[in-house]
């Protein structure tokens, strides 16, 4: 009985320093959700438009709602010790990948993001967050810390 018992209690500490890994995945993205100063844009009035990234080349591409290209830049991954860690569990977090955008702006249809970054979203990377890098709150907060931000899934 006394083994049994001792086995969790010994491999617990371990499972509780672990986590996962959200990465930017390449695919074509949709805008979904726009935010202005941490307040969501009106969806009759927000832009549209689509992300394509190549995460392997390292390129991302912008398009606006008319599929108009509006910017192909290249990703610029920060340091993994830069990445946020989220999503709580009983047995860790998840850190999500962040990455900067070659640019010094771009306007997706009256949502201006300045110094643009892009942030994996935990727990399981199904939506991209482009925010204005002028906040250092990353993770779960970053739209609502953010400027400017737009969520794609």
């Amino acid at each position: 009985m006394t083994r049994s018992l001792l086995a969790p209690l010994v491999l617990l500490p371990l499972l509780a320093c672990g986590g996962d890994t959200v990465r930017i995945a390449s695919g074509t993205w949709l805008l979904a959700e726009a935010l202005q100063d941490g307040a969501q844009l009106d969806p009759a009035s927000a832009p549209t438009g689509s992300m394509v990234v190549d995460a392997e080349d390292g390129t991302v591409e912008l398009r606006n709602g008319d599929d108009t290209l509006l910017a192909v830049v290249d990703l610029v991954p920060r340091d993994e010790d830069e990445w946020p860690t989220d999503c709580p569990t009983n047995f860790g977090s998840t850190r999500m990948e962040v990455a900067d955008l070659d640019l010094d702006e771009v306007d997706l249809g009256g949502l201006v993001i300045a110094a643009p970054a892009i942030q994996a979203d935990c727990p399981t990377g199904d939506r991209l967050h482009l925010f204005a890098a002028d906040t250092d709150r990353l993770g779960l907060a970053v739209c609502a810390e953010s400027s400017a931000c737009a969520v794609y899934e």
